[in-house]
């Protein structure tokens, strides 16, 4: 999913929120060859209509988002309508143009390629309005806004421990792939659940055309009747599994192995 007071930036201000909180995204690289793309709040319409909107009818989406451009148009208005309107209390954070450019550029940057496991990897959050609260300072942040609107300085996350609405909770700032406990997808886990159409092979397991009971077992991850086999590729039957071959997805209408949409077929950008 792409994760907006006006008050404005300098570029020493941005550098400054970038160092403070350490935060390892593509507007706060102070390596980078090129400044940081920077949207304006004003100017983010018509740039995401540009970048989102249109990639979107651009990548032969199987499930649509929208029906039209305009819907799409629709959307993208009403966000960043709501954007512009701060939790109470949240009045005095300050929106980052930098953080809305690496947004827009992510978007770009994935095009028209599927969701892949390396969406579930750790990400620090880019905050739209944020404070300059440090790691391990008290902060207060919107519980259904958590990552949009906060207290605390650029990339960290305010760990919520009590809100007295969903509009005002209050917690610490902390860097949510620190020390957080935070593990990726897959891992060493020999568990299979086709339903989500995953199977992780066991590589002591049997080969193909061997006896198994279970997707464990099996070399493969995939044991269909009884016997280990290969995962279904493209074209052919996932019924009853649901478990596809690296790359592929089981489509819930056909019950066959396809190419899964590009992630910006079904992940709106999260605006607000």
């Amino acid at each position: 999913m792409v994760e907006w007071n006006t008050a404005r930036f300098t570029a020493a201000s941005v550098l400054a929120s970038c160092v403070v909180s350490v935060a390892v995204v593509l507007g706060c690289d102070p390596s980078r060859d090129e400044p940081p793309r920077q949207v304006a709040l004003e100017d983010a319409q018509e740039v995401l209509e540009a970048e989102y909107c249109a990639l979107l009818f651009s990548c032969g989406c199987q499930g649509m988002t929208f029906e039209t451009l305009d819907a799409c148009g629709d959307y993208v208005r009403s966000s960043l309508e709501e954007l512009q309107q701060p939790p109470p209390g949240l009045e005095d954070l300050a929106y980052d143009p930098v953080c809305m450019g690496e947004k827009v550029d992510a978007i770009a940057a994935r095009g028209c390629s599927p969701a892949t496991d390396d969406d579930d990897a750790c990400e620090r959050p880019c905050l739209l309005y944020h404070g300059e609260i440090d790691v391990g300072e008290p902060c207060r942040a919107a519980m259904d806004t958590v990552d949009s609107y906060s207290e605390c300085s650029q990339g960290l996350r305010c760990d919520v421990t009590e809100c007295t609405s969903h509009d005002m909770c209050t917690g610490t700032c902390v860097d949510p792939c620190v020390d957080s406990g935070f593990t990726t997808s897959g891992g060493d886990d020999d568990d299979c659940d086709p339903t989500g159409g995953s199977c992780m092979p066991s590589p002591d397991g049997a080969a193909d055309d061997e006896p198994c009971t279970g997707h464990a077992q099996c070399q493969s991850g995939y044991c269909p009747a009884g016997f280990c086999a290969p995962l279904p590729e493209a074209g052919e039957s996932c019924a009853g599994t649901f478990a596809c071959a690296e790359g592929l997805t089981c489509d819930s209408a056909t019950r066959r192995c396809v190419t899964p949409d590009a992630h910006v077929c079904t992940d709106r950008p999260a605006l607000h």
